[in-house]
């Protein structure tokens, strides 16, 4: 019956909740990936991060684009 009743090891409780504490810090990383353009990657993109930064998360966006379509080139 003690058997049941053994405490845990409070240095390992303290490790957990601060392992548990550092990764809810850590930054997160989401990709927007789609097939062709014109599918809706910016504006999902643009519409997740306003959302996040009404519910007060820090937010910022970032886009690249490998090749030039020849109508931004002129």
């Amino acid at each position: 019956m003690l058997d049941s009743c053994v405490r845990p090891d409070p240095e390992r409780l303290l490790r957990q909740v601060q392992a548990e504490e550092e990764f809810e810090r850590r930054g997160r990383l989401k990709i927007f990936l789609g097939y062709s353009a014109g599918v809706g990657k910016s504006f999902r993109m643009l519409d997740e991060g306003r959302r996040r930064r009404e519910r007060g998360e820090d937010v910022i966006v970032g886009a690249t684009q490998l090749v030039t379509p020849p109508e931004v080139e002129a």
